[in-house]
């Protein structure tokens, strides 16, 4: 009897156990069912966010594009921007006949300015990092420069010091655009005036913000002091690496994006004409240069893809409803 009462207890207690094991399994599977839908969601709302990042992309260059005929003349101004500096330098009488230019630059400004003063009669010296890209430096020695190295360690700020030296030893002039009001001055008499004209509609701009990448801090110092007397309609935005943000007063460090974001503040950097610094990382910029050439055949280069991210990111996020975006430079393709 007393037998037959513990195998009768031990049968519920195992009924009840197999009861419990079916309930957790069915919570767990409930549960499990709960955290796939969320990751479902989450995917579905990454996929919207790149998806809707990417139409603002377009919606950016489609604006552009479609100012793209009034603003030919932006176009034709800054081609010729590296020769007004040598046409500017010998008007203030800074640059006499024959004599060497030195600076301290290795992308599209110093393949214009190698141009610009060997058409003038003026040699042209560049002083680079010695780990400036091999392309880079193959190019700018076919179209005419000299180079000189300075230690890579020491970065931009070690070339301007080389370059300084060496102008004050050889008697070469030394143009210094990070520090040197000539350039400003071009955008404040050529490109800022070009911009306005090309965008200005009955009195009111086409516009609600130029978007301009900040290397020497010359072209938005110069162009966003042309709009600020000209509008407050129109916001200025800097851009700049999100890995070296020296205009928002961040963190500074190496980064991916050539002719934007030296680690410092230039001294052409005018503040006041700001109104918005946007920081794009490396990966988006090479991202945007990448998009633009597949779907518009423009070889733009990673600085120009970070100024157009940063005009789909304003955008984006509302800043903005109609954004020209100011390209800094194109691709260099070695076909010399």
């Amino acid at each position: 009897m007393l037998n037959k009462e513990f195998e009768i207890a031990g049968d519920k207690e195992l009924a009840d156990t197999k009861e419990w094991f079916f309930r957790e399994n069915v919570r767990l599977a409930e549960e499990k069912e709960l955290i796939f839908e969320e990751r479902r969601k989450l995917e579905h709302e990454f996929r919207i966010k790149h998806d809707t990042l990417d139409k603002k992309i377009s919606i950016a260059k489609l604006k552009i594009v479609q100012l793209d005929e009034a603003t030919k003349l932006v176009e034709k101004k800054l081609a010729a921007l590296e020769e007004e500096y040598v046409h500017l330098a010998i008007e203030k009488n800074k640059l006499i006949s024959g004599q060497p230019i030195i600076e301290a630059a290795s992308g599209p400004f110093a393949a214009a300015l190698t141009l610009a003063g060997l058409t003038a009669g003026h040699p042209v010296v560049l002083v680079m990092p010695e780990d400036a890209p091999a392309l880079r430096q193959e190019t700018l020695l076919r179209l005419g420069a000299q180079i000189r190295h300075s230690p890579a360690r020491s970065g931009v700020n070690g070339a301007r010091r080389l370059a300084a030296q060496t102008a004050a030893a050889n008697g070469w002039y030394y143009m210094d655009w990070l520090a040197n009001d000539d350039n400003p001055e071009y955008h404040r008499r050529v490109t800022g005036p070009a911009i306005v004209q090309s965008i200005a509609r009955e009195g009111k701009s086409a516009v609600d913000a130029i978007v301009i990448g900040v290397g020497s801090g010359g072209t938005v110092t110069g162009v966003g002091e042309t709009i600020k007397a000209w509008t407050n309609d129109v916001r200025i935005a800097a851009v700049e690496p999100y890995e070296s943000q020296a205009l928002g007063g961040g963190l500074t460090g190496p980064h991916g994006i050539s002719d934007l974001g030296y680690g410092f503040v230039p001294e052409n950097f005018n503040a006041y004409v700001v109104d918005n610094v946007v920081a794009v990382n490396t990966t988006d910029a090479q991202r945007a240069a990448q998009k633009v050439l597949r779907t518009d055949a423009i070889p733009a280069s990673v600085a120009s893809g970070a100024v157009l991210q940063a005009a789909a990111q304003l955008i984006h996020v509302g800043a903005s409803r109609s954004a020209l975006a100011i390209l800094p430079g194109r691709q260099i393709v070695n076909t010399l």
